[in-house]
């Protein structure tokens, strides 16, 4: 005949198929776990690298340097030469933070060469992101969109272009100066025939002023916007300056010296635009129709 297994028996059976079934599980889980853990990608390190003869604090002629990862502290500098070439990021994201004293990055008397900071990449610095100075002619810098060229110290600026000729700078990221009397882009000293391109989406901001002309002879195209926390978006020299816009800017005063001011379709100056002393031409081009309303003139110019 069939016994029946009492009640008490029966839970002690249960109990010990449970237990069984934990054990089981706890050992298999380092095996699942396992795989998920290989596959979370650590943080890429820091690193500034040259490909040449060169060294990341002193390049020469040819050089390439590259620096990518978060963190990375190195200044940049190239004395002379041609052909050289700097590289901030590759698309991730990377970070150049070097102390105060000098800029992250700096071209002395370096021409023919080229600066480009990528997505998602950052140069900031108590003095600056980027110095082209004394002869640095004919270079390019490049912001991409994305990207980030800061200045932090007092009376600093993110760029600067000193006592050099017939550089282009284009922006489609961000030249900000962000301490307190800082400028986002500035040319001084005997500085002239630069160009810097703000493209739709670029911008140019600064602490004090958005972009400082010192020097004549230079030129400014705007399509993005150009803006000051407390004095002018547009400074001008004392010579002639030369702006083509088609973005914002807050506000200008291109001071002394036979200025141009174009404007095009989709210009907008949110607050006043002064021409300052010489005689200076207000110009309308572009390729797309749109009006002007010269009640916004002064009253001595209708």
């Amino acid at each position: 005949m069939p016994t029946a297994i009492p009640a008490r028996a029966q839970d002690a059976m249960a109990i010990t198929i449970l237990r069984h079934r934990l054990l089981v599980t706890t050992a298999l889980a380092p095996f699942v776990l396992a795989p998920l853990i290989v596959l979370i990608p650590a943080p890429a390190g820091a690193a500034c690298t040259v490909v040449g003869a060169g060294t990341i604090g002193a390049l020469n002629s040819g050089d390439v340097a590259t620096c990518t990862g978060v963190g990375n502290t190195d200044h940049i500098n190239a004395t002379g030469g041609t052909n050289v070439t700097v590289n901030i990021g590759d698309g991730t994201t990377t970070s150049l933070l070097p102390g105060a004293g000098i800029p992250a990055i700096v071209y002395d008397g370096t021409s023919n060469s080229n600066v480009t900071i990528n997505n998602q990449a950052t140069v900031s610095t108590y003095s600056g992101a980027v110095l082209l100075s004394n002869g640095a002619n004919n270079n390019n810098v490049t912001i991409a969109a994305g990207a980030i060229a800061e200045g932090t110290g007092n009376a600093e600026a993110a760029i600067v272009i000193d006592n050099s000729n017939g550089n282009v700078v284009s922006i489609r990221g961000s030249a900000t100066g962000t301490g307190g009397n800082t400028t986002g882009l500035r040319i001084s000293g005997s500085s002239t025939g630069n160009v810097i391109n703000v493209y739709q989406g670029g911008s140019i901001s600064g602490g004090h002023t958005g972009v400082q002309f010192i020097a004549g002879g230079n030129t400014l195209i705007n399509a993005g916007t150009i803006s000051d926390n407390f004095d002018l978006g547009v400074s001008g020299s004392s010579g002639t300056d030369a702006v083509v816009k088609s973005g914002t800017i807050s506000d200008m005063n291109l001071y002394g010296g036979n200025d141009v001011l174009t404007l095009q379709a989709g210009s907008t100056i949110l607050f006043t635009a002064r021409g300052g002393a010489g005689t200076d031409t207000l110009a309308f081009g572009g390729s797309a129709n749109a009006t002007f309303d010269l009640g916004n003139l002064g009253a001595g110019l209708q």
